[in-house]
């Protein structure tokens, strides 16, 4: 059976992130309110959302998903990440024994295809269906669904379907629009995120 380490390993160095150098980029935003704005983007947890008007639950969101996307793509290397944990392989899924979120992934064709966390009360599961191939041969998901369960009662809670797409700036693969489909007990609700006008702020 293959080492687990080296499963995962070659998993993680086939999506893409962005470059070593990359310190962050502006851009125009359109929430799904239709408020616009701007966005500056600084590090990997440093996400500046100002819209022109009145704050909004869509700014909000807005700013949340534009983080999320940030922090997924920011350059990591293995062993500052899931290579710090032990981990057990049945050659399809590995599974983290010591992490804080009981975390597993699910891979195929040596790519992650499902994640399996728990935080809090709730555990999810992040699907990913469809990927696309950059110019240096790593891979974007650009459709994937997370899954919610409770973890008291075993009940899905919520699912949510995440199309992305992705704008090549200077060499680098940045957010251009994000919608998410938003299943719940009161219904859908879809809402959509655009990003135009980039610009890579200049290398450190």
């Amino acid at each position: 059976m293959s080492d687990p380490d080296v499963l995962l390993r070659r998993a993680h160095e086939a999506g893409y992130r962005f470059p070593s150098t990359f310190t962050g980029f502006e851009a125009t935003v359109r929430t799904a309110a239709g408020d616009t704005g701007t966005v500056a983007v600084t590090g990997r947890t440093a996400v500046e959302l100002t819209i022109d008007g009145q704050p909004s639950d869509d700014a909000d969101w807005a700013r949340g998903e534009i983080a999320s996307i940030v922090s997924h793509r920011w350059a990591s290397g293995y062993d500052d990440g899931d290579g710090r944990w032990s981990k057990r392989s049945d050659g399809e899924t590995v599974t983290i024994l010591d992490d804080p979120f009981d975390s597993a992934y699910r891979l195929r064709d040596n790519h992650i295809s499902e994640v399996h966390r728990t935080v809090g009360p709730s555990r999810f599961v992040i699907s990913v269906s469809e990927r696309v191939r950059t110019a240096d041969g790593r891979y974007l998901p650009v459709h994937f669904t997370v899954f919610h369960w409770s973890t008291e009662t075993g009940r899905l809670t919520r699912a949510d379907h995440f199309t992305d797409a992705f704008v090549l700036v200077d060499g680098v693969y940045l957010p251009s629009q994000r919608q998410v489909v938003s299943a719940t007990d009161e219904g859908l609700h879809t809402r959509v995120l655009e990003l135009t006008g980039h610009r890579v702020r200049p290398d450190a």
